[in-house]
């Protein structure tokens, strides 16, 4: 692999680290409880674990919220490329203002829904000490549970202190190396990231495409197509095309699922599916030879 790729990346993209934080709905049993329900199976209780759940998990403000959440989670990891850092990951700069727009939503519809959360939070813990009895705890819970779910995202720079230039080269020498080579590997996770996602794709169209062993034809639904461009829509925004063979192979993908002519074709003539089925094992095989030949690298931090 190149430096020029991890360079490549360096200048295109910006780490934007998310910080999702939401009130945890179990909490563990201890104390006597515990020792009762490991009495009761004649286990030790050293090698058991209960819990309690705090809040009714089925209630629609609720899931109302932390749908929310998941959906500000899945927009950073669809719109962004691993980094070697939990909770951090890359984003092209030039679509880093959408992004924090998308964000900026995602806060105020989660105030929005915190807010009619908290409207029912008391009735959910009353609800909550009835069907808890003895295990019920007030000290589980806050006053209030707006504070209890945040989203945050913020850009994290990776400049090597110039500073140390001066005052130790040696160090910003390290430093540098050791910035370069966290976006080598970097590159390496999106390569393999991206090879994953499209393998699994083109496997489960394949399948879908396959008649079952009785001959008959199998059903799919129209998202096994659009899953396929959505990624076709990443991969271009995202990949910094450190791998030709990958870039032909879903190049070679992305003209076939156009030309088909989309679900609706596919659904409606089964030699269509056929002849797409036939060049989807054959991207099939490409991916699979890629991952099989796929050199290993390892990579070295001096932390």
């Amino acid at each position: 692999m190149s430096d020029d790729f991890s360079q490549q990346l360096m200048d295109e993209t910006l780490a934007i680290r998310l910080r999702r934080s939401q009130f945890g709905v179990r909490r563990s049993i201890k104390g006597g409880v515990h020792q009762s329900i490991s009495d009761s199976v004649s286990a030790d209780k050293k090698f058991i674990s209960a819990s309690k759940k705090l809040l009714d998990t089925r209630n629609q403000k609720y899931r109302a919220v932390t749908a929310i959440m998941s959906a500000a989670a899945s927009t950073w990891k669809d719109s962004t490329i691993p980094y070697p850092e939990d909770g951090i990951r890359l984003i092209r700069r030039d679509a880093v203002q959408a992004f924090s727009d998308q964000m900026t939503r995602y806060q105020q519809q989660l105030d929005q829904a915190l807010a009619a959360l908290d409207e029912e939070y008391q009735t959910l813990r009353w609800d909550a000490r009835e069907r808890l009895g003895d295990l019920f705890d007030p000290n589980d819970y806050p006053g209030s549970i707006t504070g209890e779910f945040t989203i945050d995202w913020e850009p994290v720079t990776f400049d090597t202190a110039e500073y140390l230039r001066e005052l130790s080269p040696r160090l910003y020498e390290e430093q540098c190396r050791r910035i370069q080579s966290r976006f080598d590997e970097a590159v390496q996770m999106a390569e393999q990231a991206f090879m994953d996602e499209f393998q699994k794709l083109v496997a489960h169209l394949t399948e879908r495409l396959t008649p079952g062993d009785d001959g008959r034809i199998k059903q799919f639904k129209p998202s096994t197509i659009e899953n396929l461009s959505a990624f076709f829509d990443r991969f271009s925004a995202l990949s910094v095309r450190s791998n030709r063979d990958l870039d032909a192979l879903v190049a070679t993908a992305q003209e076939l699922v156009s030309d088909c002519g989309g679900y609706d074709s596919l659904h409606d003539s089964e030699g269509l599916r056929n002849a797409v089925r036939i060049q989807m094992e054959r991207i099939q095989g490409g991916i699979d030879e890629l991952i099989v030949n796929k050199p290993s690298r390892a990579f070295r931090f001096d932390d």
